[in-house]
């Protein structure tokens, strides 16, 4: 998705769909999702397309994960880009070392469905 801001002009088809994959392998975004998302399609959907990525529910999700984007999130009209992206990649790496995020790489590598902990 990060080349997608880059853009001038983005042509998808109709049908085309664009998920974000980090909440199910237990990651935060990163590549400015944060920064850019909101700006591009408003806070709800982002909200949608970060914490739901329409195949999990919250309780089911890495809580972690999800409680560092939402942080992100309501901060973001205050935060410049570099210093979002500075965050984006302490929170990734924080989130890397987390049980869930162990489990949702497992599980992707496995092609099985993760079970987060919150941990």
């Amino acid at each position: 998705m990060g080349l997608l801001y880059a853009a001038d002009i983005v042509v998808a088809a109709d049908d085309a769909r664009f998920a974000l994959g980090y909440g199910a392998l237990g990651l935060r975004a990163d590549g400015g999702n944060i920064w850019f998302l909101p700006r591009m399609v408003g806070m709800r959907r982002t909200q949608e397309l970060l914490l739901l990525n329409r195949a999990a529910t919250l309780a089911a999700g890495p809580t972690r994960a999800f409680g560092a984007v939402r942080r992100m999130l309501r901060q973001l009209l205050e935060t410049r880009l570099s210093d979002q992206l500075t965050a984006e990649k302490d929170s990734i790496v924080a989130a890397s070392r987390t049980d869930d995020a162990q489990e949702g790489i497992a599980a992707f590598v496995a092609k099985r469905r993760p079970q987060f902990r919150g941990r």
